[in-house]
């Protein structure tokens, strides 16, 4: 029997994201009743292939699975930083100015 090489990609199981590819195992128990090389598909993986991607970082890959095809994506831009702190003077400043004096009675 000659065993071919086959591969299983992996998708996130809520984002459908591509993850990472593994290599794919024989069903021992089926592959000896069909005589012939049956391999297990885990969930949440499939063996088709996603697309090359020259720059990934640029790309999200997902599963889509009413079309049972990978979908690439480019990836939203980051968000912009937020604004820098104001200086520590500042904050002492305010906290002094809205202070009250205690009551006493």
């Amino acid at each position: 029997m000659i065993v071919i090489e086959m591969f299983i990609y992996h998708y996130h199981e809520h984002t459908k994201e591509f993850l990472c590819k593994t290599n794919a195992l024989l069903d021992p128990l089926e592959t000896r009743k069909q005589r012939a090389n049956v391999y297990l598909c885990p969930a949440n993986g499939t063996t088709i292939p996603p697309p090359y991607i020259h720059e990934p970082e640029k790309y999200i890959i997902t599963w889509d699975e009413p079309t049972y095809s990978w979908k690439v994506e480019l990836k939203p831009p980051p968000p912009p930083p937020p604004p820098p702190a104001p200086p520590i003077e500042t904050i002492l400043e305010n906290d002094v100015e809205t202070q009250t004096e205690p009551v006493l009675e």
